[in-house]
């Protein structure tokens, strides 16, 4: 369960995309994700969680940018 939402399970598409504890720093990362892509990529869990072949370590290392910053598992 998630600490903050009530009745929502916090798996990681909660994490990454609805709960509303996350939202600045989700702005933050969706933000940065369009500018690596210089356009409106699909911004997906796989993408976070696996990163692009054409955009090397990029997108991981924003996706550990945001859960060092949210704190929730550090």
């Amino acid at each position: 369960m998630c600490d903050h939402c009530i009745d929502s399970v916090e798996d990681a598409h909660h994490y990454f995309f609805t709960c509303p504890k996350y939202t600045n720093f989700r702005d933050v990362l969706c933000q940065t994700i369009q500018n690596i892509f210089d356009c409106d990529h699909i911004f997906d869990l796989d993408l976070l969680l696996y990163g692009s072949p054409d955009h090397g370590l990029n997108i991981n290392t924003q996706t550990y940018i945001y859960i060092e910053a949210t704190k929730r598992f550090i």
